[in-house]
């Protein structure tokens, strides 16, 4: 099984109030290694409890079994959530983004809902492998908007995450890994308060410690406008 180093952190926007974002940090489960990062949505009861849920269920289903699909296993974690509301009385409308990761050998499955998101860095240049899930990125699809015009609409209402009310609209692919890449999961925390021009740059991109730290600090620089996280993870040969 090839060698991984990693790096993350989770932290809240306010210290006297609850982080609605939760990450599984990775994880070796035989020969897979898995992680995620999940942010609740605000606005709605519950986005604390809905990602802590989904991030811990995940980590659950693949102790049990290992084999399974991540599209089962997004599946399976709503299912599970329609439960939480039937018999412990969890809040209805609570929903969280989800982005996770199993990389297996040279290659990673990626399952992806709501609007967090995982970068490749290759040689210091960073890929963005997921799409946000938001009305505004909808719009621009559609060549409704250009990007210029989505700059002055900060933020945007989610179309699609896990919840017990909507039905799972996720995105899953599959890529490719070479010695050095570097995957980077982050939520919007972190996303929102990157440009072109702050992104991290050569220096800061050669491992998982320096860009776990360039990020966290881009965030903490601009003013914590949400929870932020993030985790980091190189493959070694």
């Amino acid at each position: 099984m090839p060698e991984y180093s990693c790096s993350f952190f989770s932290i809240s926007k306010k210290k006297n109030l609850k982080n609605q974002d939760s990450i599984l940090a990775p994880l070796r489960i035989n020969e897979q290694i898995i992680f995620a990062v999940a942010d609740g949505v605000g606005g709605h009861p519950g986005g604390e409890i809905a990602s802590q849920f989904a991030t811990s269920s995940l980590q659950n289903l693949y102790f049990n079994n290992q084999h399974l699909s991540l599209r089962a296993a997004l599946t399976n974690i709503q299912f599970k959530m329609k439960t939480l509301v039937t018999e412990l009385k969890a809040p209805p409308t609570m929903a969280t983004t989800l982005t996770c990761c199993i990389l297996n050998e040279k290659k990673f499955s990626l399952a992806h809902t709501g609007d967090s998101r995982c970068y490749r860095v290759r040689d210091t240049n960073w890929e963005l492998l997921t799409k946000d899930q938001t009305e505004l990125q909808e719009l621009y699809d559609r060549k409704i908007f250009t990007k210029k015009q989505l700059k002055k609409y900060p933020n945007s209402k989610l179309s699609a995450a896990l919840s017990p009310q909507l039905d799972v609209k996720a995105e899953f692919s599959k890529h490719d890994l070479i010695p050095n890449d570097i995957i980077v999961l982050m939520t919007d925390g972190v996303h929102k308060v990157l440009t072109p021009k702050t992104m991290p740059g050569p220096k800061a991109s050669i491992s998982t410690f320096s860009i776990c730290e360039a990020l966290k600090r881009r965030a903490q620089n601009a003013g914590p406008i949400d929870d932020y996280s993030a985790i980091a993870l190189q493959f070694i040969e």
